[in-house]
Protein backbone atom coordinates (compact mmCIF):
# COMPACT_ATOMS: atom_id res chain seq x y z
CA UNK A 1 0.00 0.00 0.00
CA UNK A 2 2.65 2.19 0.56
CA UNK A 3 4.25 1.60 -2.36
CA UNK A 4 1.19 2.28 -4.40
CA UNK A 5 1.19 5.69 -2.57
CA UNK A 6 4.62 6.58 -3.62
CA UNK A 7 3.79 6.07 -7.04
CA UNK A 8 0.75 7.84 -6.89
CA UNK A 9 2.81 11.23 -5.35
CA UNK A 10 5.81 10.36 -8.21
CA UNK A 11 2.81 10.51 -10.78
CA UNK A 12 1.39 13.42 -9.37
CA UNK A 13 4.91 15.09 -9.78
CA UNK A 14 5.68 13.96 -12.86
CA UNK A 15 2.71 15.72 -14.37
CA UNK A 16 3.03 19.08 -12.47
CA UNK A 17 6.63 19.39 -13.85
CA UNK A 18 4.82 18.52 -17.00
CA UNK A 19 2.23 21.31 -17.07
CA UNK A 20 4.79 23.83 -15.32
CA UNK A 21 6.55 23.06 -19.00
CA UNK A 22 3.93 23.49 -21.00
CA UNK A 23 3.48 19.63 -22.20
CA UNK A 24 0.98 17.90 -23.58
CA UNK A 25 0.11 14.28 -24.64
CA UNK A 26 -1.38 14.61 -28.31
CA UNK A 27 -4.13 12.92 -26.53
CA UNK A 28 -4.80 15.91 -24.59
CA UNK A 29 -3.94 18.36 -26.81
CA UNK A 30 -6.83 17.23 -28.93
CA UNK A 31 -8.79 17.14 -25.85
CA UNK A 32 -8.09 21.02 -25.40
CA UNK A 33 -9.12 21.77 -29.16
CA UNK A 34 -12.10 19.89 -29.07
CA UNK A 35 -13.29 21.94 -25.89
CA UNK A 36 -11.96 25.14 -26.73
CA UNK A 37 -11.81 25.58 -29.96
CA UNK A 38 -15.13 23.14 -30.96
CA UNK A 39 -13.08 21.17 -33.15
CA UNK A 40 -13.24 17.36 -33.77
CA UNK A 41 -10.96 15.41 -31.00
CA UNK A 42 -10.48 12.61 -32.82
CA UNK A 43 -9.90 14.27 -36.79
CA UNK A 44 -7.49 16.32 -34.17
CA UNK A 45 -5.70 13.20 -32.34
CA UNK A 46 -5.02 11.92 -36.32
CA UNK A 47 -3.26 15.11 -37.49
CA UNK A 48 -1.17 15.56 -34.92
CA UNK A 49 0.14 12.10 -34.96
CA UNK A 50 0.33 12.03 -39.09
CA UNK A 51 2.15 14.89 -38.06
CA UNK A 52 4.50 13.60 -35.81
CA UNK A 53 5.40 10.44 -37.40
CA UNK A 54 6.25 12.71 -40.40
CA UNK A 55 8.34 15.05 -38.14
CA UNK A 56 6.87 18.48 -38.86
CA UNK A 57 5.79 18.25 -35.20
CA UNK A 58 8.08 18.07 -32.43
CA UNK A 59 7.09 15.20 -30.26
CA UNK A 60 9.29 14.22 -26.86
CA UNK A 61 8.98 10.80 -24.36
CA UNK A 62 7.71 12.32 -21.25
CA UNK A 63 10.46 13.68 -18.95
CA UNK A 64 13.16 13.64 -21.86
CA UNK A 65 14.40 17.24 -23.73
CA UNK A 66 15.48 15.51 -26.66
CA UNK A 67 12.93 15.17 -29.86
CA UNK A 68 11.63 11.60 -30.01
CA UNK A 69 12.07 9.63 -33.50
CA UNK A 70 9.85 6.71 -34.75
CA UNK A 71 11.72 4.21 -35.72
CA UNK A 72 10.18 2.63 -38.61
CA UNK A 73 7.25 0.49 -38.11
CA UNK A 74 6.95 2.44 -34.44
CA UNK A 75 3.28 3.42 -33.87
CA UNK A 76 2.77 7.00 -32.76
CA UNK A 77 1.03 6.56 -29.43
CA UNK A 78 -1.42 9.60 -28.65
CA UNK A 79 -1.44 9.20 -24.68
CA UNK A 80 2.30 8.75 -24.62
CA UNK A 81 4.77 11.23 -26.08
CA UNK A 82 4.69 15.04 -25.40
CA UNK A 83 4.60 18.08 -26.96
CA UNK A 84 5.08 21.62 -26.09
CA UNK A 85 2.51 24.08 -26.49
CA UNK A 86 4.46 26.38 -28.40
CA UNK A 87 5.46 23.63 -30.92
CA UNK A 88 1.45 23.03 -30.58
CA UNK A 89 0.79 26.90 -31.18
CA UNK A 90 3.24 27.14 -34.39
CA UNK A 91 1.87 24.05 -36.15
CA UNK A 92 -1.70 25.41 -35.48
CA UNK A 93 -0.25 28.40 -37.22
CA UNK A 94 0.69 26.42 -40.19
CA UNK A 95 -1.48 23.63 -40.94
CA UNK A 96 -4.62 24.82 -39.02
CA UNK A 97 -4.36 29.02 -39.35
CA UNK A 98 -8.53 29.28 -39.23
CA UNK A 99 -8.21 27.71 -35.42
CA UNK A 100 -7.91 30.78 -33.22
CA UNK A 101 -7.47 28.95 -30.18
CA UNK A 102 -3.44 28.74 -28.93
CA UNK A 103 -2.20 26.95 -26.21
CA UNK A 104 -0.42 28.99 -23.14
CA UNK A 105 2.98 29.38 -23.37
CA UNK A 106 4.53 29.36 -19.70
CA UNK A 107 7.20 32.32 -19.00
CA UNK A 108 5.39 34.66 -21.65
CA UNK A 109 2.68 37.67 -21.11
CA UNK A 110 -0.35 35.55 -22.73
CA UNK A 111 0.16 33.21 -19.69
CA UNK A 112 -2.56 34.45 -17.18
CA UNK A 113 -5.46 33.19 -15.35
CA UNK A 114 -7.77 35.47 -17.49
CA UNK A 115 -9.86 33.77 -20.00
CA UNK A 116 -9.11 32.55 -23.83
CA UNK A 117 -11.38 35.13 -24.99
CA UNK A 118 -10.67 37.99 -23.37
CA UNK A 119 -7.09 37.79 -23.60
CA UNK A 120 -7.40 37.69 -27.64
CA UNK A 121 -9.59 40.89 -27.27
CA UNK A 122 -7.24 42.20 -25.55
CA UNK A 123 -4.11 41.41 -27.75
CA UNK A 124 -6.80 42.45 -31.16
CA UNK A 125 -7.24 45.70 -29.44
CA UNK A 126 -3.86 46.52 -28.38
CA UNK A 127 -2.66 45.95 -32.15
CA UNK A 128 -5.57 48.19 -33.32
CA UNK A 129 -4.20 50.91 -30.85
CA UNK A 130 -0.55 50.36 -31.55
CA UNK A 131 -1.69 50.63 -35.28
CA UNK A 132 -3.51 53.87 -35.16
CA UNK A 133 -0.81 55.37 -33.28
CA UNK A 134 1.84 53.98 -36.13
CA UNK A 135 0.09 55.69 -38.65
CA UNK A 136 -0.12 59.23 -37.08
CA UNK A 137 -3.63 59.27 -35.65
CA UNK A 138 -5.05 60.41 -32.54
CA UNK A 139 -6.84 56.70 -30.76
CA UNK A 140 -9.38 59.72 -29.20
CA UNK A 141 -10.06 61.58 -32.13
CA UNK A 142 -9.99 59.46 -35.20
CA UNK A 143 -10.80 61.62 -38.05
CA UNK A 144 -14.32 61.23 -39.94
CA UNK A 145 -14.66 59.19 -43.07
CA UNK A 146 -14.97 60.97 -46.27
CA UNK A 147 -17.01 59.75 -49.22
CA UNK A 148 -14.67 58.35 -51.80
CA UNK A 149 -11.78 57.63 -49.55
CA UNK A 150 -10.54 55.48 -47.24
CA UNK A 151 -11.16 56.35 -43.40
CA UNK A 152 -8.97 55.79 -40.65
CA UNK A 153 -10.52 52.41 -39.71
CA UNK A 154 -9.66 51.12 -43.50
CA UNK A 155 -6.38 52.51 -43.08
CA UNK A 156 -5.63 50.65 -39.84
CA UNK A 157 -7.13 47.39 -41.46
CA UNK A 158 -5.00 47.62 -44.09
CA UNK A 159 -1.87 48.06 -42.69
CA UNK A 160 -1.92 45.48 -39.77
CA UNK A 161 -2.86 42.85 -42.63
CA UNK A 162 -3.18 38.99 -40.92
CA UNK A 163 -1.34 38.65 -37.36
CA UNK A 164 -2.64 35.68 -36.43
CA UNK A 165 -5.25 37.55 -34.27
CA UNK A 166 -8.15 37.93 -36.69
CA UNK A 167 -10.55 34.86 -37.31
CA UNK A 168 -12.17 36.42 -39.72
CA UNK A 169 -13.60 39.47 -41.69
CA UNK A 170 -15.36 40.68 -38.70
CA UNK A 171 -13.57 40.17 -35.74
CA UNK A 172 -11.21 43.70 -36.48
CA UNK A 173 -14.58 44.80 -37.18
CA UNK A 174 -15.69 43.90 -33.60
CA UNK A 175 -12.47 44.69 -31.68
CA UNK A 176 -13.09 47.70 -33.58
CA UNK A 177 -16.22 48.78 -31.98
CA UNK A 178 -14.98 47.36 -28.47
CA UNK A 179 -12.44 49.88 -28.99
CA UNK A 180 -14.51 52.72 -29.67
CA UNK A 181 -17.42 52.26 -26.79
CA UNK A 182 -14.43 52.09 -24.48
CA UNK A 183 -13.26 55.18 -25.65
CA UNK A 184 -16.59 56.77 -25.93
CA UNK A 185 -17.44 55.81 -22.17
CA UNK A 186 -13.79 57.10 -21.13
CA UNK A 187 -15.34 60.31 -22.21
CA UNK A 188 -18.67 60.38 -20.81
CA UNK A 189 -16.70 59.78 -17.78
CA UNK A 190 -14.48 62.36 -18.19
CA UNK A 191 -17.20 65.14 -19.59
CA UNK A 192 -17.00 68.46 -17.06
CA UNK A 193 -20.80 68.77 -15.18
CA UNK A 194 -23.26 70.71 -17.17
Amino acid sequence: MNESLNLEAQYAEQESRKRDAGRYTIKEAAEILDREAGERKETLVEKLKAAAKAGTLPVYGPGENARYEYPPGRPVRAFYEQIYSSDLNKWLEAQEPRITFRFSVPGTRADTSAPKPLQRHRAQEEAILAKIQELGYDPVALPARRPGRPGAKANVKAALGDQGIWAGRTVFDKAWERLRRADQIKDQNNLPPE
